[in-house]
């Protein structure tokens, strides 16, 4: 084995990779803010949809219920002419 000091370039080949570990890690960390950011923003969204869907099918409730009663209009208008 070798008991010489460390070389200054593997000094600063460590800083490197300490620097390069360092923004990674911001990286990820802002990747991860990204992230839950659009699970919230997702999360919202599909609460809207379920409302949305929810309103679609009382509309349409109300549209049968209206063609229905409008059926029988039209067939009474003509049991009097």
């Amino acid at each position: 084995m070798c008991d010489l000091p460390p070389s200054p370039c593997s000094s600063q080949i460590l800083r490197l990779e300490g620097d390069a570990g360092c923004e990674f890690r911001s990286k990820i960390r802002l990747l991860e803010r990204n992230l839950a950011n659009e699970k919230v923003k997702v999360n919202g969204l599909e609460h809207q949809l379920a409302s949305s869907e929810k309103h679609a099918a009382e509309y349409k409730t109300m549209s049968e219920s209206y063609e229905t009663q409008l059926v029988e209009l039209n067939s009474t208008t003509k049991e009097f002419k």
